[in-house]
C-alpha cells in the first residue's frame, strides 16, 4: 500500500492505483470502511483514498486491517 504522510493534518492519502470512487463505495458497502474518495477533493486524487487519523487506535488497526484484506487496494 503507498501511502503519503501528512505535514501536519491527521488524513492519510492511500493510493489505490484504481477507481478510487468505485473502491471507496466498496469498502464501506462490503468492509464497513468509510473512507474519503480522492475525486471529492480535486482531480489530483482520482486514485486515492483519504484515511482519518481521528479515531482510537484500536478502530484505526482494524479499518487498516479490513482495508488490507478488502483485496481492493495492492
Amino acid at each position: 500500500m503507498e501511502v503519503t504522510a501528512p505535514d501536519g493534518a491527521f488524513y492519510l492519502w492511500v493510493d489505490t492505483h484504481g477507481d478510487a470512487q468505485q473502491i471507496a463505495e466498496q469498502l464501506v458497502i462490503d468492509h464497513g470502511v468509510a473512507v474519503g474518495p480522492g475525486p471529492a477533493f480535486g482531480p489530483s486524487g482520482k486514485s486515492a483514498i483519504r484515511l482519518a487519523l481521528a479515531s482510537s487506535e484500536a478502530d484505526l488497526t482494524e479499518g487498516i486491517r479490513r482495508i488490507i484484506n478488502s483485496g481492493l487496494i495492492e
